[in-house]
């Protein structure tokens, strides 16, 4: 399966699997539009059908700066009417066999569980897994051939920081060569480390560059021969541009604005 050729397809995948238990944050936003007057009858509103806003539901592996990071796009999401609803497990992250369970589970009781609310799943629904390759990859590797269409696995090679990386640099060389000659056990914990050398990132404002991002990781992007993206790859472009489709450009663009400007009038009232 050549997961950088996702697209929102219908398809079901149920089975049976051992309850997993988790705790998860959530939001949700919705918006319903009225239609205009109805022509031939005097003060008729003719009334236009209830829209459900887009849904975006995540299993997140993550922990920190992941964590961070969505948090930002979660209130990005509640400002534009999309549900973006978000689920991990506090503290430590998840493995990859821990969110296949979870996704497992959601599919078998029809429903995405997050810590205070519940959303029925349907067909036109898809779930974002978002993971590292890390120490994770023969077991991603397994994974990923079975997963059931509407199952997106987002993953970073080898961490979510190389995410976070494209935000603020265009190429990942000769910045990151060093971490080339590393093992794969050691390259996470050095792209963690290496990041904060080269930017003081703080992960929620990094969002604010998304479309910098895409456009940085899009043109790095390269699949490996095991079917995960390449090293300093990452397919979270993938799940940035779901988000911006479903927002708008100009939306995104209007809510950036308004972040730095509330951001430069707090700078100011201190001098």
């Amino acid at each position: 399966m050549d997961i950088t050729e996702l697209t929102y397809t219908k398809g079901t995948a149920w089975k049976e699997v051992e309850e997993v238990p988790f705790s998860a944050s959530q939001i949700v936003v919705e918006e319903h539009f009225s239609g205009s007057a109805e022509m031939s009858v005097p003060d008729y509103q003719k009334p236009m059908p209830e829209i459900d806003p887009p849904r975006l539901f995540i299993i997140s592996g993550g922990t920190n700066r992941e964590s961070d990071y969505l948090k930002f796009a979660r209130n990005l999401a509640a400002s534009k009417h999309i549900v973006l609803a978000i689920t991990s497990k506090k503290g430590q992250g998840l493995q990859p066999f821990q969110m296949s369970q979870w996704a497992d589970q959601f599919y078998l009781n029809h429903r995405f569980e997050t810590k205070e609310q519940d959303y029925e799943l349907v067909d036109s629904d898809h779930i974002f897994m978002i993971s590292d390759v890390d120490e994770y990859g023969s077991d991603l590797t397994r994974r990923i051939p079975d997963n059931p269409e509407r199952l997106k696995w987002i993953v970073s090679n080898p961490c979510f920081e190389i995410w976070l990386f494209y935000h603020y640099f265009e190429c990942p060389l000769p910045l990151l060569e060093e971490g080339l000659s590393l093992p794969v056990s050691k390259r996470s914990q050095w792209m963690k480390q290496r990041l904060h050398e080269l930017h003081q990132v703080d992960s929620a404002k990094a969002l604010l560059n998304m479309q910098i991002a895409i456009k940085n990781t899009e043109a790095n992007f390269k699949m490996g021969e095991n079917g995960l993206p390449d090293v300093y790859a990452t397919q979270m472009y993938l799940f940035a541009q779901a988000l911006l489709d479903a927002v708008t450009k100009d939306e995104f663009e209007a809510m950036v604005r308004h972040h730095r400007e509330r951001a430069d009038a707090y700078r100011a009232a201190l001098l």
